[in-house]
C-alpha cells in the first residue's frame, strides 16, 4: 500500500505569537520531498508538526497507514545518523534526483 501523509486544515502559532501557519491542506506520496521557501516562512515549524514534535492549534496530520514512518533531516548535522546515510545512499531514481537538485554529493554525507 502506498504511503501517503495528509494534511488537514493545520494551523499552528508559538505562544504569544502571530499565527504562523493557517489552514494548511495538503497531501504528499511516499518518496523523498523538498520544502523550500524563504527563511523565517514556517519551513522547520511544518516539520516539526509533521514529526509529531510539536501539536498543531487546529487541524490534523495523517499517515496512511497509520504506522507509516516519517522521516525529515535538520537543517543542520553535527553528526552522521541513520536518516542522513540512509538519504546518502538512497540509490532509486528519485533519491538521486534529489540529490542532484539539491547539489549535494553523497560521500560528503558520510
Amino acid at each position: 500500500m502506498p504511503v501517503a501523509l495528509r494534511l488537514d486544515s493545520l494551523s499552528f502559532a508559538y505562544r504569544d505569537s502571530v499565527p504562523i501557519l493557517i489552514d494548511v491542506s495538503c497531501q504528499l506520496h511516499s518518496g523523498w520531498t523538498a520544502l523550500v521557501a524563504p527563511n523565517g516562512t514556517g519551513k522547520t515549524t511544518l516539520l516539526r508538526l509533521i514529526a509529531g514534535e510539536l501539536a498543531p492549534e487546529a487541524g490534523n496530520v495523517v499517515t496512511e497507514p497509520r504506522d507509516a514512518h516519517v522521516v525529515w533531516c535538520r537543517q543542520t548535522a553535527e553528526c552522521l545518523t541513520e536518516e542522513i546515510r540512509a538519504f546518502a545512499d538512497g540509490s532509486d531514481g528519485e533519491a538521486r534526483r534529489w540529490l542532484g537538485r539539491l547539489a549535494l554529493d553523497p560521500f560528503a554525507l558520510h
